[in-house]
């Protein structure tokens, strides 16, 4: 059987001591403020970046879609001489 011992874990907590710092209701918001600044500062240049082309970024895009156009007509292509190349072996291996 499996034994099952109750201990006090409140005295654990009660052997140790918080730290506390006091400061004042002023401190206390200033450096709120202080973050709510550096934050602020943070998500504005985060957010504008004036070194960001879209005409770059449009002219890859175009590129790419291109190519990838010609890939996936390759493909098709390439799936369709197969299935005719499998068919005209099936018809030569009914005529025998």
């Amino acid at each position: 059987m499996l034994e099952i011992k109750k201990l006090d874990s409140n005295s654990v907590f009660s052997n140790t001591k918080i730290k506390e710092k006091n400061i004042s209701k002023d401190e206390f918001q200033a450096s709120l403020n202080e973050i709510k600044k550096e934050q602020e500062k943070d998500n504005k240049s985060f957010l504008t970046n004036e070194d960001l082309d879209l005409s770059k970024i449009k002219s890859d895009f175009s590129a790419y879609a291109f190519q990838k156009l010609q890939a996936d007509q390759q493909k098709e292509n390439e799936k369709t001489i197969i299935d005719k190349l499998f068919s005209i072996i099936d018809k030569n291996n009914g005529i025998k």
